[in-house]
C-alpha cells in the first residue's frame, strides 16, 4: 500500500478499479435496483447493506477476500492513484461514467485505481470523533486522503448550475489537492465532466463561452453547504483554522484551477477544429479573451492576431466582427504596455464603425473610448478630451441621462478632468454618476461602487482625509458582502482605503490590507501578472514609508525581475519598479546603485510617453535630486529646469505642480550662490523661498505618483 493513515482501518489505502467490471462487482446484484438513484441512495440500498455485516468499506471487503478480474486478473483493489470528489445528490450512473471517462483519458489506464467514497470509506457509524476507531474527523481524514494520493477528480456535473462549487465537502477535497505542495505536477486537480453533459459543453464553448467563464467563477465557500449541520459548521472551522487565508483563500484557489482548467478545453476544443474553420471561429476569440482576463497576455496574444488575420480575409477589414477583433487586439497590446502599437488599430476601428454603424452607434462610441481611454494613458489629456465629451453627448442624447453607458462615459470625463487637475469639474460629474447609479442600479451594485471609489479618490486628491474614509469602507464592505474578498474590485476597494491609511499615517493598517491583497493576487492570478506585480510594489511603497528598507527593496526586486521577464524592458509598470528600487538605494544611501536604474526609468518614459508627460517629469525630477545628493548641482539643475518648464507646458504657469517644480529650482539655486537667479525664478511662478522648510513636500515626488497611478479610480479604460 502506498500510504497508512492510523486508525481509519484498511479501507483508507484500498479503492476500486473503475470499470465495468470492477463496478459490477462492487454493486453486484443491487445495480439493477438503481435506475436514477442519487449517489446515497446507490449507497442506502447497496453498499451499506452489503457491507452491514464486515462493518467495513466495499473495498476492504473485496481486499480480504482477493476479488480479481477473471478476464485480467487484475486485483479490483490497489494503492489508489486518484482521489474522486463528487455530490452524492446527483445520478449514481453519472458518476460512474465519468469515473470511467477519466480513467480511459489518463496515460495508463489499467493503472488507474480511484479511492471513492461510497466504495473506499466505510458509510458505518465508528464511534465517536478522539475513539480508537476514529482518531480524527473526516476534514482532516480527506485531507490526508488526497494529499497523500496527489491527485483528484473533480466531477464537475451540473456544469451549468456549479453544483460542486456549493458543496462544502467537494470544495474542501478540492482545496486540499490544490494547496497540498509537493513536486511539481505530481499534485492536481482533474475537472471531469460526465459523458451526458460533456456533447453540451462542448456546443458551449462556442456559443456560451461567457455562461461558462460565469460558471467556474461561483466560488463562494462561506455559502457552501453539507447534508449535517454539525459536518457544515466543521468544514467552515477547518478552512477557516487550517488555511492561510481561510475561505477567501479557498476560493482563490479554486478559481485559478477552474479557470485553468477552462482554459485547458479551450485549447484543447480549438485543436480539434479543421484549419478551414479555426481562423473564423468564435472559440478562438473566445479563448483569447479568457487568457487576456487571466492575465494570460502572451498565451492570448497569437489567439488574436490569428482571428485578426482570418477576419480580415475572409470577412473583409470593415466587418462587424473583424472589428471587434482589431479592438481585442488593440486592447491586449495596450495592457501590455504597446501604446504605439495599440494606436493604429483603435483609429482603424473607430474610423470605419463612424462610416458604416454612424457616430452614435455604441459600438462607435466604445471605440470613441478606448481611443480616448489610449491617448489619456499616454499623457495627451487634450486628444482625450473631445472624445471623451462626444461620447458623453451622444449617449446623453441617445440613451439618456441615467443609462450605465452614460454613467461610465460620465466617469471617464470626470477621471480625465481629475487627471488634468480640473478636481472642480470632475466633481460634480463624479457625484452625478454616483446619484444616478444609486438610485437605477441601488447601493451595492458594482458599478455604484466604482462610483462611490471614485468620488472617494478625488475628495482624496482634494486633500481631504476624512471625507474618503466612510465612501472607501462602504465600497469595500459591500464588495466583499457581495462579490467577495478575491473580486478585482473588492482589491481596488482594499488599495483605496490602505492608500488612505497609508497618508493618515496609519502604516499598520495600510500594511495590513496591502498584504491581503497580494496574497490574494499571488493565489489568483500567480506571482508574474501584472496585477500581482502591483500589489507587490504596493506593499513596498508601505515598506518604504515605515523605514523597511530591506523589505522594500526585497519586493521591488522580485516584481521587477518578474515584470523584465513577462511584459519587457520597455513596459512601464516595469518602470515604475525601477524608480521605485532607485529610490530605496537612494534612501540606503547607494547613490552609484540608484543612479542606473534612474537613467533607465527616464529613457524609457520618454520613449513611450514623450518628454512632458507627468511620469516622465517625475523620472527627470528624481534623476535631479540623485544628481544634488551626488553634489552634481550643475547636472541636478539641468534635471530640474527641464522639469519645471515640462511642468509649465503640461499644467500651465499656476498649477499647484508647477509652483512646487518652481520651489525646488529655487531652493536649488540658492544653494549654489547664485540668488539673483532664484530670485527671478520666484518671482516667475510668485513661489518665492526663503528657507528649506518646505524641501520636504517635494521629496519622493515620482514614488508618490507612481503608487496613486496605480488603480486610485475606477475609470473605465
Amino acid at each position: 500500500m502506498s500510504m497508512h493513515l492510523p486508525g481509519l482501518m484498511l479501507s483508507q489505502s484500498v479503492v476500486v478499479q473503475p470499470t465495468k467490471e470492477g463496478f459490477d462487482v462492487h454493486l453486484g446484484e443491487g445495480q439493477a435496483d438503481l435506475g436514477n438513484a442519487t449517489t446515497e441512495e446507490a449507497c442506502e440500498r447497496v453498499c451499506k447493506p452489503l457491507t452491514e455485516r464486515a462493518g467495513a468499506s466495499l473495498a476492504a471487503c473485496l481486499q480480504r477476500v482477493g476479488a480479481v478480474d477473471q478476464a485480467s486478473g487484475r486485483s479490483f483493489v490497489a494503492a489508489p492513484t486518484a482521489f474522486v470528489s463528487h455530490a452524492r445528490a446527483y445520478k449514481f450512473a453519472e458518476l460512474v461514467s465519468s469515473v470511467e471517462d477519466f480513467a480511459a483519458s489518463q496515460p495508463n489506464p489499467e493503472e488507474v485505481y480511484v479511492w471513492l467514497d461510497v466504495f473506499s470509506q466505510s458509510q458505518h457509524w465508528l464511534g465517536e470523533v478522539g475513539s480508537a476507531e476514529r482518531p480524527c474527523n473526516w476534514d482532516v481524514v480527506f485531507q490526508l486522503t488526497t494529499a497523500a494520493i496527489g491527485h483528484t477528480c473533480l466531477v464537475f456535473s451540473p456544469w451549468r448550475d456549479a453544483v460542486p462549487l456549493r458543496r462544502a465537502w467537494i470544495l474542501w477535497e478540492a482545496l486540499c489537492t490544490v494547496a497540498a505542495g509537493g513536486e511539481a505536477g505530481r499534485r492536481r486537480l482533474s475537472v471531469q465532466l460526465p459523458p451526458t453533459e460533456a456533447v453540451d459543453f462542448e456546443a458551449a464553448l462556442v456559443t456560451e463561452f461567457d455562461a461558462i467563464a460565469r460558471a467556474v467563477s461561483r466560488v463562494d465557500s462561506r455559502r457552501a453547504v453539507c447534508f449535517t449541520p454539525d459536518d457544515e459548521a466543521m468544514i467552515h472551522d477547518a478552512i477557516e483554522r487550517r488555511l492561510t487565508g481561510g475561505h477567501r483563500g479557498l476560493d482563490a484557489l479554486l478559481a485559478e484551477a477552474l479557470r485553468g482548467w477552462l482554459a485547458s478545453r479551450g485549447r484543447a476544443a480549438l485543436a480539434r477544429l479543421p484549419e478551414e474553420e479555426r481562423g473564423t471561429s468564435k472559440l478562438l476569440n473566445n479563448l483569447g479573451r479568457l487568457l487576456h482576463d487571466q492575465g494570460d497576455l502572451e498565451g492570448a496574444a497569437p489567439l488574436f492576431r490569428e482571428a485578426l488575420a482570418a477576419r480580415r480575409a475572409t470577412l473583409g477589414n470593415a466587418h462587424p466582427d473583424t472589428l471587434t477583433s482589431i479592438n481585442n487586439l488593440g486592447r491586449l497590446l495596450h495592457d501590455q504596455g504597446d501604446l504605439q502599437g495599440a494606436a493604429p488599430l483603435f483609429r482603424e476601428a473607430l474610423a470605419a464603425r463612424r462610416a458604416t454603424l454612424g457616430n452614435a452607434h455604441p459600438d462607435t462610441l466604445t471605440s470613441i473610448n478606448s481611443l480616448g481611454s489610449l491617448l489619456h494613458d499616454q499623457g495627451d489629456l487634450q486628444g482625450a478630451a473631445p472624445l471623451f465629451r462626444e461620447a458623453l453627448a451622444a449617449s446623453r442624447a441617445t440613451l439618456g441621462d441615467a443609462h450605465p453607458d452614460t454613467l461610465a462615459f460620465i466617469s471617464n470625463l470626470g477621471s480625465l478632468l481629475y487627471a488634468q487637475g480640473d478636481l472642480e469639474g470632475a466633481a460634480p460629474l463624479f457625484r452625478e454618476a454616483l446619484a444616478a447609479s444609486r438610485a437605477t442600479l441601488g447601493d451595492a451594485h458594482p458599478v455604484t461602487l466604482a462610483f462611490i471609489r471614485n468620488l472617494g479618490s478625488l475628495l482624496y486628491a482634494q486633500g481631504d482625509l476624512q471625507g474618503p474614509a466612510p465612501l472607501f469602507r462602504e465600497a469595500l464592505a459591500a464588495s466583499r458582502a457581495t462579490l467577495g474578498d478575491a473580486h478585482p474590485d473588492t482589491l481596488t476597494s482594499i488599495y483605496n482605503l490602505g492608500s488612505l491609511l497609508q497618508a493618515q499615517g496609519d502604516l499598520e493598517g495600510a500594511a495590513l490590507l496591502r498584504r491581503e491583497a497580494l496574497a490574494v493576487r499571488r493565489a489568483t492570478l500567480g506571482d508574474a501578472h501584472p496585477d500581482t506585480l502591483t500589489s507587490i510594489n504596493q506593499l513596498g511603497l508601505v515598506l518604504h514609508d515605515k523605514g523597511d528598507l530591506e523589505g522594500a527593496a526585497l519586493l521591488y526586486r522580485e516584481a521587477l525581475a518578474e515584470s523584465r521577464a513577462t511584459l519587457g524592458d520597455a513596459h512601464l509598470s516595469m518602470v515604475q519598479l525601477i524608480n521605485n528600487l532607485g529610490s530605496v538605494l537612494q534612501d540606503q544611501g547607494d547613490l552609484e546603485g540608484a543612479a542606473p536604474l534612474f537613467r533607465e526609468a527616464l529613457a524609457v518614459r520618454r520613449a513611450t510617453l514623450g518628454d512632458t508627460h507627468p511620469l516622465t517629469l517625475g523620472s527627470i525630477y528624481s534623476l535631479g535630486s540623485l544628481l544634488q545628493a551626488q553634489g552634481d548641482l550643475e547636472g541636478a539643475l539641468v534635471c530640474f529646469m527641464e522639469e519645471l518648464d515640462g511642468c509649465t507646458a503640461h499644467y500651465g504657469d499656476a498649477h499647484q505642480e508647477t509652483r512646487s517644480s518652481a520651489q525646488g529650482v529655487v531652493r536649488l539655486l540658492k544653494s549654489m550662490g547664485r540668488a539673483s537667479d532664484a530670485v527671478r525664478v520666484g518671482t516667475m511662478y510668485s513661489c518665492h523661498s526663503t528657507s528649506d522648510e518646505d524641501e520636504d513636500e517635494d521629496e519622493d515626488e515620482d514614488e508618490d505618483a507612481d503608487a496613486d497611478s496605480d488603480s486610485d479610480s475606477d475609470s473605465s479604460n
